[in-house]
C-alpha cells in the first residue's frame, strides 16, 4: 500500500494513483463498491474515484531504508549515530 496515492481532484472527483496495472485490476474491479461507500458515507452522490497508474516520472513512495539513506545523504551525524549504536537497517 505504500506505492498507492489519493488525491483530490475537485470537490466530487478523488484520484486513487498506483504504481502498476496489477494493482490497478484489484482496485478497479472494487471501484463501484469503493465508489457506492464514498457515496453513502459522505452523503454525495456525485462523489467519484478515479483510478490511475502512475508515470514513470512521477515521485514515488519512499520506505524506511530509503527515507533513511536519503536524510543521511544531507546529514552525516545520521549514519554516525546509527554507527555508534550499532543499529541496523530493516525494510
Amino acid at each position: 500500500m505504500q506505492g498507492i496515492h489519493l488525491r483530490q481532484l475537485n470537490p466530487t472527483t478523488c484520484e486513487l494513483v498506483v504504481d502498476n496495472d496489477l494493482v490497478a485490476g484489484e482496485f478497479k474491479a472494487q471501484q463501484p463498491a469503493i465508489q457506492a461507500y464514498l457515496q453513502e458515507r459522505l452523503h454525495n452522490r456525485q462523489a467519484s474515484l478515479q483510478i490511475r497508474i502512475s508515470e514513470a516520472t512521477e515521485k514515488k513512495a519512499f520506505g524506511r531504508v530509503e527515507k533513511f539513506q536519503m536524510m543521511a545523504a544531507k546529514n552525516e551525524a545520521l549514519m554516525q549515530l546509527k554507527e555508534a549504536f550499532g543499529l541496523e537497517l530493516y525494510s
